[in-house]
């Protein structure tokens, strides 16, 4: 299926697509566009609707206003549709095993499906794979993680049911203002002591879904680096994933508010948060987040939180009046003319990416890609050589909102 950690990793909802201050959608384009087909089907609960400090956004007060609950699998369909009508061929069960390149210009894509090998003859290639793989094996400059190895830990998503929503809003009403008791983080201490909680997660984490009956769970954590490249050593991180979910339905159970919860289902793929990156033109930083750098070829506007989860809880940055840009150049590669890497491939350090790397920044920065890699191959141009103000002109055209 398409949509990635949406979809295959349970991963929801959308963090915000609002400015910092909370007063006004600034993702807009294709992700609303996403949104609006959802709300069609009743399969999502529209981010105007979503003011935060409620069970949608896990009773977040800071960072979580205008987030938006959607139902996974009709997600599916959605993103089928819209990929059919645009003429979209879509290869299911396919590999990338190798990638042909002519100087600076990849050539040629080769997948393994699943009983053929496949070749793609490649005008343009948006690497979105969330590791750089066609990047990599191209040649590209990549690098994982910072100078001193650090990535962000990755997370096995879950749903559960039969917990009363009257409840649970009672009770972080009665705690609004007592964020330790609220998300129970004396009981997990304790739980992590008796050796009966492994997660590095500090605070419980449950997003009510557009159903009102089932929660989204992010609280399930592998804490240590581990080679996201081998199949072998994957398999068995998301295995032992699976049992640290029951482990942590067995602490829920032991909190009154969680006594009748059951599971629903466990995602089909571990959520990696960050991996492999891709070498760009521009490097995006946490200053140009801090100084809200209006870049010239700015072609996003986000206020998602400095989000970089750690071994043991995370590290989190919230400015109510910080609105910032992305610019295109962190996404064109510094070694092929016609390669971009698209949402966590792009170039940024890890403060910077621990901000965009959630979906409505990497949809907005997909969108970007598609628009400029269809001039590159129209006009027959390297992608750092097209015009950006054509870019910008079409996301507007189509939508998008690029900030003040």
């Amino acid at each position: 299926c398409l949509g990635g950690t949406a979809t295959k990793g349970l991963v929801g909802p959308f963090m915000t697509s609002y400015n910092a201050e909370g007063t006004k959608q600034i993702i807009k384009g294709l992700f609303s566009e996403i949104v609006e087909r959802l709300k069609e089907r009743k399969a999502c609960i529209d981010p105007s609707l979503c003011p935060g400090a409620d069970a949608y956004s896990a009773y977040r007060q800071r960072g979580h206003i205008g987030v938006t609950p959607f139902n996974h699998q009709i997600l599916k369909i959605v993103l089928e549709e819209m990929c059919v009508e645009a003429g979209v061929k879509i290869f299911y069960h396919t590999q990338i095993v190798n990638v042909e390149t002519d100087g600076d210009k990849i050539t040629a894509l080769y997948g393994v499906g699943c009983e053929d090998v496949i070749k793609f003859n490649a005008k343009a290639v948006a690497d979105c794979s969330g590791k750089a793989t066609v990047a990599k094996m191209a040649g590209a400059q990549t690098y994982f993680g910072d100078d001193e190895g650090f990535v962000q830990p990755s997370s096995l998503f879950f749903t559960l049911k039969g917990i009363d929503k009257k409840e649970h809003d009672e009770h972080c009403a009665k705690y609004v203002n007592d964020e330790r008791e609220r998300v129970h983080m004396h009981q997990i201490e304790v739980a992590r002591e008796q050796g009966k909680f492994s997660s590095g997660t500090i605070k419980t984490r449950l997003f009510l879904n557009p159903d009102n009956k089932t929660w989204t769970v992010n609280m399930a954590q592998y804490n240590e680096v581990y080679d996201q490249f081998s199949a072998e050593t994957v398999s068995q991180v998301e295995i032992e994933q699976r049992q640290q979910v029951l482990e942590i339905i067995d602490f829920l159970k032991t909190l009154p508010l969680y006594k009748n919860a059951e599971l629903d289902e466990i995602a089909e793929n571990i959520g990696v948060r960050q991996s492999r990156q891709m070498v760009s033109i521009r490097k995006f930083t946490l200053s140009d987040i801090k100084n809200a750098t209006k870049f010239d070829d700015s072609i996003a506007f986000c206020s998602n939180s400095v989000d970089v989860h750690q071994k043991k809880g995370c590290y989190y940055a919230v400015d109510k009046k910080l609105n910032y840009y992305i610019p295109l150049s962190c996404m064109i590669s510094k070694d092929f003319i016609n390669l971009m890497g698209v949402g966590k491939c792009i170039d940024a350090d890890k403060f910077a990416f621990g901000a965009v790397r959630v979906m409505p920044p990497c949809i907005a920065m997909g969108q970007a890609a598609g628009i400029t890699l269809a001039l590159s191959t129209k006009e027959g141009l390297p992608v750092k050589d097209v015009d950006v103000k054509k870019v910008q002109t079409q996301l507007l055209e189509n939508g998008a909102y690029l900030g003040e």
